[in-house]
């Protein structure tokens, strides 16, 4: 990805919260490696490895301020908290939509989506693009593999269990089994 347009958005996201930026890179390093086991080639593979890097992207957004108080350990707000995990909506605001195409664009607006048609928007199953459902997988299982202020990192068998158990109702299980198989 690098000399990519998007190169100083993710450098930006490194000096506002480090710990952000490499949970963006190991998404983009997973979503890359999950693309390749799904027969994914050429194009499909760095779109997937694209949509793992950008995804959270929206924090450029947040106020300086919240990242340091998170990073101090001290409590935030419920707003604060909100801040911090902003949607599709505020990604698409500040990468605009003249630099992704419609594969990342549908994928972007489909990241809030679970595979049993919770969240939003309102789609469920195969319906959701598929590389919003393997974002999912994806950021969530490098989530808990990270320590963070206040929730301690868990372990490979413990994440799996995770990713198992919300098979077919947050994850794709098609999905879930081979991410889970390598």
């Amino acid at each position: 990805m690098s000399d990519s347009p998007f190169d100083a958005y993710l450098q930006d996201l490194a000096r506002l919260d480090f710990m952000t930026y490499q949970h963006s890179v190991a998404v983009a390093e997973a979503m890359n490696s999950l693309a390749v086991k799904l027969g994914m080639t050429g194009d499909s593979v760095l779109e997937a490895e694209l949509l793992g890097a950008l995804h959270d992207l929206a924090k450029l957004k947040v106020a300086p301020n919240i990242f340091k108080k998170m990073q101090a350990g001290k409590g935030l707000t419920d707003e604060e908290r909100r801040q911090i995990q902003q949607g599709p909506d505020v990604l698409l605001e500040v990468l605009g939509d003249n630099l992704l195409n419609e594969n990342l664009l549908e994928a972007i607006r489909h990241m809030g989506c679970h595979f049993d048609g919770r969240g939003t928007p309102d789609t469920e199953g195969e319906a959701i693009p598929a590389l919003a459902r393997m974002l999912k997988i994806c950021d969530y299982a490098d989530m808990l593999s990270r320590q963070r202020i206040g929730r301690p990192s868990l372990d490979e068998d413990k994440v799996r269990e995770v990713l198992k158990v919300q098979s077919g109702k947050i994850f794709d299980p098609v999905m879930v089994e081979v991410f889970l198989d390598g």
